[in-house]
């Protein structure tokens, strides 16, 4: 016997024994029952007429999702009409612009080196984000050398992670 036929037999027995249990199982189980579904229903108070002056007894609901009944802000007039709306937008903690690179001279791929006016103190972690796709990558700034041509100088690997190594030097903007 192949397995072939073997597996289509035990495939039709299970359909078949499908096929007539799930019927019966209907058919016996279709008898008189006597449980009923019994929904408590919780009487609540409604408490916007009961706070009304002059109100004697607070409303009794039988509704059990309660009484939703509308609410409205009263209108102030400390705020003149014609004034514009002021949005407060924090600002992010050193955010500078520049323009990133990366250099094979780098070992480490979560080292990074920024240019002294830039003003990164040494040994902190800095995310670099690409301007132009949004894609952010994190190194730390522990290569002393000399004055790099960009502002800062990723491994190929972690530039990798921001853009495409073609399109090097990238605009980004670093925080710290």
């Amino acid at each position: 016997m192949t397995p072939d036929y073997a597996q289509r037999r035990r495939l039709a027995v299970a359909a078949a024994i499908t096929a007539i249990a799930v019927p019966a199982l209907f058919l016996f189980d279709s008898g008189d029952d006597t449980e009923q579904l019994v929904i408590p229903v919780v009487a609540s108070v409604v408490a916007d007429e009961a706070n009304q002056p002059g109100a004697t007894s607070p409303q009794v609901v039988d509704d059990p999702m309660g009484d939703t009944s509308a609410a409205f802000l009263q209108q102030s007039d400390t705020v003149p009409v014609n004034d514009p709306a002021t949005i407060a937008i924090p600002r992010l903690p050193d955010v500078i612009e520049g323009k990133a690179t990366f250099s094979r001279d780098i070992v480490a791929v979560t080292s990074c080196q920024v240019a002294g006016p830039v003003g990164a103190p040494l040994g902190v972690a800095i995310t670099i984000t690409n301007r132009d796709n949004s894609r952010s990558v994190r190194c730390i700034n522990d290569i002393v050398a000399p004055e790099p041509d960009f502002q800062v100088v990723l491994h190929p690997d972690a530039f990798a992670q921001i853009g495409d190594l073609t399109d090097a030097p990238v605009p980004v903007t670093f925080s710290w």
